[in-house]
Formats: structure tokens, sequence, C-alpha cells
């Protein structure tokens, strides 16, 4: 009976490799089609008019 707890160390190397290959294409497939496919619009802001201080110019007028 082989002893399980002595696997050989390129094996778990080579496992650890594929899931880490696995891990980053499916996150970079999920990417790739949400940007693809992206259907959400925001809505569409009315604009305000200015107010405040950002009509004033900045240089005084001296009547």
């Amino acid at each position: 009976m082989p002893d399980d707890q002595d696997k050989p160390f390129w094996k778990t190397l080579l496992k650890l490799a594929l899931g880490a290959i696995a891990l980053i294409l499916l996150i970079g497939l999920g990417i790739y089609l949400s940007v693809k496919y992206n259907t959400y619009a925001p809505p569409e802001a009315t604009p305000k008019p200015d107010w405040g201080i950002v009509t004033d110019s900045p240089i005084h007028s001296r009547h």
C-alpha cells in the first residue's frame, strides 16, 4: 500500500500552478465578458445651473 503522506513535491507544485492559472483565466474571462456585455447605463443627470462663486470673476471690477 503506497504511503499518501510522501507525495512528490513536483506534483504538489504542478497542482498549485495549474490551480493558479485556472483561477487567473476564470477571473480574466469574467472581466472580459462583463466589459464586452455591459448593459448598465447610469441615469442621465440633468445639468444644473452654476451657483455660488463659480460665476464670479477672479478680477475685481473697480466702479
